[in-house]
């Protein structure tokens, strides 16, 4: 899951005068609160140049180009922008475009955001896992002939050569605006002790090492533009969630990564922003448990019990079933991260997470345990910990 768009060769953010950064009508959508932006609602500021951005507001997207020039001055829509969802490509602004990258663009935050990128005017070459698949045929279905759909695994170096090579082919004479990293992976919901160490090797190569590949391998294009890095990471990567630790340990090392580059960029130019989002209702693919079961060592079976991780299962899946629909606030960050004149360090889309980030940084250790426990998942005890257990041992 990831995504990129293009913009300012010159990396001028306004004329003379000056614009009043998105940042100042979507303040919202920056803040840890979770109240997102509506970016369909008419800006009344008279501070836009000759108006600007009033398309942005009615129609959730830029309706043309002339916007982007008006506000941010000439050449604002020659850049490009790449994410491992999304790829913005250099040109006129007919051709800027942005590429989404594995699960990016087969559903969910890629997906939508690959829409409303094209729908903003911007040439979109969006990467997919299956070029064939469902989420494919709908980019192809609801956006126009400018976006592109280019296949990539992000476990596969192969994969990412090619892409790099494709999008390097594309913005050499112009240098690319924005890289956006939604790569997202996880397939097992259980206790650290019980994901197989695959798991969390699958979870770093994906969420991790294959967001830090096209990062690197997209840097001097980034750097010629002063341009834009926005990644889609989770509050699971702050908090320590239960039965997350895969997911939560790739996406810790990929926000610590956001923000080294974020230090380490600014010489250049480059602005880094991650997205921080609530729970969303995306395509999760949730294992059978069953094979978690049969991968157990008997030991560890005896000691949590089959029931325990039925539970598990049966606590995600209530979960699932409250999750955001609504991907907007969402999509909306990331266009902020990408066209604000000054875009938000950390965006918290998402209704909740301030009440969240609150006790996690300001209450005791065991309060957090708890409100993170009665939001998400609070198994039973372990086998092996039961009243009834001890009885029957012994009994025994």
């Amino acid at each position: 899951m990831q995504g990129g768009i293009l913009f300012n060769p010159l990396g001028t953010p306004a004329r003379k005068g000056g614009a009043v950064p998105l940042g100042h009508h979507f303040g919202e959508a920056k803040s840890i609160w979770g109240k997102a932006a509506s970016p369909t609602e008419p800006c009344a500021s008279s501070k836009w140049p000759n108006g600007a951005f009033g398309g942005y507001f009615r129609a959730c997207g830029f309706t043309c180009t002339s916007h982007l020039r008006h506000a941010w001055g000439d050449g604002v829509a020659d850049k490009g922008v790449f994410s491992s969802s999304y790829l913005a490509s250099g040109g006129p602004p007919a051709t800027a475009g942005l590429l989404s990258a594995l699960a990016g663009c087969d559903s969910g935050f890629g997906q939508a955001t690959a829409r409303h990128l094209d729908a903003m005017g911007f040439r979109v070459f969006a990467s997919v896992l299956d070029p064939q698949g469902a989420g494919a045929q709908e980019l192809r279905r609801s956006c126009s002939p400018r976006l592109t759909l280019l296949q990539m695994d992000l476990t596969k170096p192969e994969d990412i050569q090619r892409v790099l090579q494709h999008v390097q082919a594309h913005t050499n004479s112009t240098g690319l605006w924005g890289l956006v990293n939604n790569a997202g992976f996880n397939d097992t919901i259980a206790d650290a002790e019980l994901s197989p160490l695959g798991k969390f090797r699958t979870c770093m190569e994906v969420n991790f090492f294959g967001s830090l590949e096209l990062t690197k391998g997209l840097l001097p294009l980034l750097r010629s533009a002063s341009g834009r890095i926005v990644t889609v990471s989770s509050p699971a990567g702050d908090l320590p969630f239960p039965c997350l630790a895969a997911y939560g340990a790739s996406k810790a090392a990929l926000s610590l990564l956001m923000d080294t580059f974020r230090s380490e960029l600014q010489p250049w130019g480059i602005k880094v922003s991650l997205i921080l989002p609530g729970y969303y209702k995306t395509a999760t693919s949730l294992g059978p448990k069953q094979r978690l079961v049969a991968s157990l060592p008997q030991e560890l079976l005896q000691a949590y019990g089959e029931d325990y991780v039925e539970e598990i299962n049966r606590q995600f899946i209530q979960f699932m079933k409250v999750a955001v629909e609504d991907l907007s606030a969402v999509v909306n960050s990331i266009t902020d991260g990408l066209l604000a004149a000054n875009p938000a360090v950390r965006y918290y889309p998402g209704q909740g997470l301030g009440l969240m980030y609150f006790i996690h940084r300001y209450l005791p250790y065991f309060v957090r345990d708890l409100f993170l426990k009665g939001f998400f998942i609070n198994p039973k005890l372990p086998r092996a910990l039961r009243r009834e257990h001890h009885m029957d041992t012994k009994k025994a």
